[in-house]
């Protein structure tokens, strides 16, 4: 069996199993996942994906969950190839380069006109609210007219009002870190599109900045999935969705593709991660 792995694939490592579905092996590499792969859509740098090499099985389980790989099977890696009880080894391909996972640059128009990001975003936001659908998650937050009390949302509202009125050069948004529920708390996910209007935006046209370094040291706070999503942001080199969303939000039909692209990921997880993007990008400057 052959594997690509990612830029952050760590060379050497052991790890357990954590999870097995039909597309994707989790492993934990010690409070993060290294995610084996089927499909390149799902690709990170930091995770494996894997060719099939003729009838050759996977890991996926069997309708009776008995499948070849179980939970808790245990997973050493090396430079050059990666084993895995149950799956046997996954050999890396050197003539392969290692999928990087950093976002372009910008180009196109609001790259050339940053100025009009807010006003981009301003417009997705108003679909946005005429799309009741999508008022789940942390969605809330950046809507005019916000329904329901949800816990979550409510503090995250203290959160962010409390970090903007202390009028810091770097907002301190780590208690955000695992607030919520889900395998990637809404939190962390808001967090990730924080960090994605960030790079869009640029150092001289940003409002504000995030503190990285306080949400990096709240990580053992959050769940490994989202502690995976937070490292992945923190090096700029977000999940494929960012990515998508990121170009989206650099073309003039930005509104409804943004949106779309969103609603895919995820329960509730591209909508959070788009609306950290919007709560950026319209924060008054």
């Amino acid at each position: 069996m052959r594997g690509s792995p990612g830029a952050l694939v760590p060379s050497r490592f052991t790890g357990t199993v954590a999870g097995v579905h039909a597309g994707v092996l989790n492993i934990d590499a010690g409070g993060y996942f290294v995610s084996l792969l089927k499909d390149p859509r799902d690709r990170t740098a930091l995770s494996v994906l894997v060719h099939r090499e003729g009838s050759e099985p996977l890991w996926a389980p069997g309708p009776d969950r008995s499948g070849p790989v179980q939970p808790g099977a245990s997973v050493e890696g090396s430079p050059t190839h990666l084993d895995v009880t149950g799956a046997g080894r996954i050999h890396y391909d050197p003539r392969v380069p290692r999928f990087s996972g950093f976002l372009a640059n910008a180009r196109g128009i609001a790259a050339s006109h940053p100025a009009r990001l807010t006003e981009r975003c301003r417009d997705v936001l108003e679909q946005l609210e005429s799309c009741p659908d999508d008022h789940r998650g942390f969605v809330p937050l950046i809507l005019s007219r916000p329904a329901g009390t949800d816990p979550f949302v409510e503090r995250a509202r203290r959160i962010l009002t409390e970090a903007v009125r202390e009028g810091r050069p770097r907002l301190d948004l780590s208690r955000l870190v695992g607030l919520g529920p889900g395998f990637t708390p809404a939190g962390d996910d808001f967090l990730a599109g924080v960090m994605l209007a960030e790079k869009f935006l640029g150092d001289y046209h940003c409002p504000v900045r995030l503190d990285r370094e306080a949400v990096r040291a709240a990580l053992a706070r959050t769940t490994t999935g989202g502690a995976t999503l937070l490292r992945l942001a923190l090096a700029g080199r977000p999940p494929l969705v960012a990515h998508r969303i990121y170009a989206i939000m650099d073309r003039s039909d930005a509104t409804a593709g943004a949106i779309r692209a969103a609603r895919r990921y995820g329960h509730s997880s591209g909508l959070d991660l788009l609306a950290g993007f919007l709560w950026l990008g319209t924060l008054d400057r």
